[in-house]
């Protein structure tokens, strides 16, 4: 006899129902509920940190161009060192321009200042020694060239300097072109001398066997 209660068909065996994830599944759908904010933070530190550098560049440069900056020091072309940026400003406030005197010299008494070199009769020079001044270690000699001779012409004379028996430096009282018969002509030599403080001899050459020797002091 069967049973008239349970007239309702059986289900289908193995239905598909809705699967549900499991749980790794949902925790890798699901981002962290920090995460946003993390992101944030993290903008905002790296934000402050570039202003900082920024600031402290910015800072370094101003400090340079203010000269308060270190200078550095390079070496010249002859090996000592030339000084940049701040110490070369020093040095202009600071430096003091050397003057030079200009010591006059005077021959020894008795010594001969003049002479001729007349090799023929047209050609007759005298020369005169006027003035020797010295300054730092370049000397200058004043002299006058008269020309006693018939023709117009042109001379020179070699003349050598002393001090301490060593020889300090070579010149040529020289005209200036050729000096007409009767007229004089005014010349200045220079020549290099050690010291402007000691006395110096002058040896200038008036022909081949013929010389003026004069013994200079520097005035007090």
């Amino acid at each position: 006899m069967l049973d008239e209660t349970n007239t309702e068909p059986m289900e289908q065996a193995n239905p598909q129902l809705p699967t549900q994830p499991t749980p790794s599944q949902a925790h890798k759908a699901t981002p962290p509920r920090n995460a946003g904010r993390i992101m944030q933070w993290v903008t905002v530190v790296l934000s402050v940190i570039a202003l900082l550098l920024s600031i402290v560049a910015n800072l370094r440069v101003s400090t340079i161009q203010n000269g308060t900056g270190n200078s550095a020091s390079a070496p010249s072309s002859d090996g000592t060192s030339a000084s940049s940026g701040s110490d070369t400003k020093a040095m202009k406030k600071t430096g003091k321009k050397t003057e030079v005197k200009t010591v006059e010299y005077t021959a020894a008494e008795g010594s001969v200042l003049e002479g001729d070199y007349a090799p023929y009769d047209s050609v007759n020079f005298h020369l005169k020694l006027v003035k020797l001044e010295v300054t730092g270690t370049k000397a200058t000699l004043t002299s006058e060239v008269t020309n006693n001779g018939t023709d117009s012409d042109s001379t020179s004379f070699l003349t050598r300097a002393f001090q301490n028996g060593q020889q300090t430096g070579i010149g040529t009282i020289i005209t200036d072109g050729q000096i007409q018969a009767g007229y004089m002509a005014t010349v200045t030599t220079e020549f290099d001398v050690k010291d402007a403080t000691q006395p110096i001899s002058l040896e200038i050459e008036l022909s081949y066997d013929q010389k003026l020797q004069i013994e200079y002091s520097p005035q007090n």
